[in-house]
């Protein structure tokens, strides 16, 4: 019984788990005035008892958002006739505040105001409060680096994995300080990261898997706007981005069959392109495939700026490319913000003033060869030999061997409406205990089990690969390839209780060690563990977050180009591979398939059930009679979920 297990926790258990459910009920149990949403304590004490006392107290122990916000003193509880309070006889509570906001959600600070404007950018909210939680008002962990990004151009340093331990503004400001930013003259002598590095895992991964053509795997970003841009100061731009990001110089070569990586100088790796495109009907497509078709590994340069003008139409285009080796998406943005910043400076004459630099990927590198791998236990490493053991052949319609080609994939794209996705990020997230990219993969999931009757599949999770958490470094403006992958294998058992089981699929996910980041060092960095990187799982998932700005206000209009990207016979070691990301506020996926062991009628159906299986768990999650709550959310309390419900239900 329940019972029993919590009277065996120990002391500092018992109040952890204490605190945790506090924190439920807070969120379950609040009184709600008209006007406003407040947390309420009822409280049975004498006169003696300063309410001010301990409200203190209570601050100085718990979130600001679980600080009642009110205290009423009553003589008795009212009682239900089994016993249990009658919580819904308890004194509603008039509001002090009609209209105007509530002073605890008003900014007092000016740093409280700085990182309420940052949030709200971000986020893209008209209205917040210094107590919401970031990550149930459509936060998520690659905006949370934008914020980081954000608040160190106004001097505010954080740690990125600050807005994990503290998701409200209020808390945040209570650990934090403001100076002037650290803004500095940018230096032909500052220090510049050279000379030989460490491969990164998802660097290593790509060159062990990638040998057909691996100098074409690539992405380009693409700008267009009516104004001519000045020439020189593109190349001036460029070059100022060159010194600062070590890893845009980077070159790959083999020495002994070992694969390494090289910064050269930024004079080496300097390519800028000017061309006049006199035939207005070309391609921004073409013209980026022609640039990328010389990239060469190991003379480099892998990142290389393209200006394209179409002057009788007035259309002036920017293509950035670059190796994917050099670049993930978290990097387009940081490069996006540097760029503009340092070519408007550029264009009005300024002397420039840049932030000064994060963490440089060569120490990330060192870090995870000499501090993570190392040190990673036997309890984690025989977990992720576990996920990639007997892994079950993924039903096909017709036979072929891997690896599968690039030029025999095919896309289907879909979007979730603006309706659904408001709900999927800023609803669901405020009333049941789930993140947005775990309801997408779980709705996967029950669509795979419908389609084919999956009971268990494999999956290889993207993340961005920048936790920090375990280190003093700052990868928040740093750009390179960090992406985090690694396998997850899930057992899809229906259950009565829990028809799309999204408790048993949630409850599986929390289950990885520290966000999947050691799997990586150990398969790619540590040579006793190396047979982990020969693991081929059956679909790739990622969510790639929310994309806000589809405009830049010095670069103009943006897209990114996929067409022509990776060469048709590039290697593909999987069946599915779905991206998902949101932009001008609905969610869009694209859905990738092998056509060499998959028709177009059978992915069409899987993909027709998905975008039908996705609102359903939306509004699932926002109709269950409880928060979805599983046993990893109470981690020191050691309960089973039957014994969880019991316990959440006696409390109810």
């Amino acid at each position: 019984m329940w019972q029993e297990q919590i009277a065996q926790l120990s002391p500092p258990q018992k109040e952890l788990l204490g605190w945790q459910i506090l924190d439920y009920l807070g969120q379950k149990g609040s009184k709600l005035s008209d006007s406003q949403q407040e947390l309420v304590a009822y409280l049975i004490a004498d006169d003696s008892l300063d309410v001010s006392v301990l409200k203190s107290k209570l601050r100085a122990q718990l979130p600001a958002y679980m600080v009642p916000n009110s205290f009423v003193r009553l003589d008795a509880f009212p009682k239900l006739p089994n016993g249990k309070i009658n919580a819904h006889a308890l004194p509603a509570v008039q509001s002090q505040v009609d209209t105007r906001a509530s002073p605890e959600s008003t900014p007092e600070t000016l740093l409280e105001k700085t990182l309420w404007e940052i949030w709200k950018e971000v986020l893209q909210l008209n209205q917040l409060g210094l107590d919401d939680n970031f990550f149930e008002i459509g936060g998520d962990s690659i905006l949370s680096i934008q914020i980081v990004a954000k608040a160190r151009k106004r001097g505010i340093r954080m740690a990125p994995n600050l807005m994990f331990e503290h998701q409200s503004i209020r808390e945040l400001a209570s650990v934090l300080s403001i100076e002037t930013p650290a803004h500095k003259p940018e230096s032909h002598e500052e220090v510049q990261e050279s000379g030989e590095i460490g491969l990164l895992p998802i660097q290593a991964w790509f060159l062990k898997n990638f040998k057909n053509a691996p100098q074409y795997w690539n992405q380009v970003l693409h700008f267009e706007r009516t104004q001519e841009f000045s020439e020189e100061h593109l190349e001036q731009s460029l070059q100022v981005l060159l010194r600062r990001h070590g890893a845009l110089r980077s070159r790959f070569y083999q020495e002994e069959s070992q694969w390494k990586v090289q910064l050269a100088s930024p004079e080496d790796s300097l390519a800028f392109t000017r061309l006049e495109a006199e035939d207005d009907g070309l391609a921004m497509e073409q013209i980026a495939a022609r640039a990328q078709a010389d990239f060469n590994l190991q003379t480099g340069p892998l990142f290389r700026l393209v200006y394209v003008t179409q002057a009788k139409e007035s259309r002036y285009h920017v293509l950035f490319l670059a190796h994917h080796l050099v670049m993930d998406r978290v990097s387009w943005g940081i490069l996006e913000t540097d760029f503009q910043e340092i070519y408007s400076q550029l264009s009005q004459g300024q002397a420039l003033q840049l932030p000064p630099k994060t963490s440089p990927i060569g120490q990330w590198a060192q870090y995870l060869k000499a501090q993570l791998a190392p040190h990673i236990p036997q309890e984690e490493i025989a977990y992720w030999q576990k996920q990639i053991s007997e892994i079950p052949a993924f039903p096909k319609d017709q036979t072929a061997s891997k690896p599968y080609l690039e030029k025999n994939t095919q896309d289907i794209s879909l979007k979730l409406s603006a309706s659904d996705t408001h709900k999927l990020l800023k609803e669901v997230p405020q009333q049941y205990a789930i993140r947005v990219q775990e309801l997408l993969l779980f709705a996967l999931l029950n669509a795979l089990a419908q389609w084919r009757e999956f009971r268990e599949i494999c999956v290889n999770w993207e993340g961005h690969g920048r936790e920090v958490a375990h280190s003093n470094l700052d990868l928040s403006e740093t750009i390179g390839w960090f992406t985090n992958m690694y396998p997850q294998k899930f057992i899809l058992t229906p259950q009565s209780s829990d028809p799309y089981f999204i408790k048993s699929l949630k409850e599986q996910s929390h289950q990885v060690w520290q966000q999947g980041m050691g799997f990586g060092a150990l398969a790619f960095l540590r040579e006793d563990q190396a047979h982990l990187s020969d693991y081929q799982p059956h679909l790739v998932f990622n969510y790639l977050g929310q994309e806000t700005k589809q405009v830049n206000e010095v670069l103009g209009q943006k897209n990114m180009i996929l067409e022509g990207s990776r060469h048709p016979d590039s290697e593909r070691y999987h069946e599915l591979e779905l991206n998902a990301l949101v932009q001008e506020g609905a969610l869009h996926i694209r859905l990738t398939y092998s056509t060499e062991v998959l028709l177009e009628a059978s992915v069409q159906a899987l993909a027709k059930l998905y975008l039908q299986l996705i609102p359903e768990l939306i509004q699932h999650c926002l109709d269950s009679p409880d928060e979805g709550y599983t046993p990893s959310d109470f981690p020191e309390a050691n309960l089973n979920q039957d014994d969880l419900d019991n316990l959440l239900g006696q409390i109810n």
